[in-house]
């Protein structure tokens, strides 16, 4: 779990309520946990575009 937060910027909050998180905290945590259940297929679409460059170039690191 720490390794997913880790990957959206997401560790420092990781002891706070869900609820209390910005839009684009929810969303990274969102892309976050996607792929968790290891689906066949993981696409990021609209809640990506509107993320960090730095998070959108770590969620494309973790597809490959």
């Amino acid at each position: 779990m720490d390794e997913v937060l880790g990957a959206v910027g997401l560790t420092e909050a990781a002891h706070r309520r869900v609820g209390a998180f910005s839009l684009g905290m929810g969303q990274r945590l969102g892309i976050a946990a996607a792929p968790l259940g290891d689906p066949e297929v993981f696409r990021a679409g609209s809640p990506a575009r509107s993320t960090s460059r730095s998070t959108r170039q770590a969620t494309r690191r973790r597809q490959t």
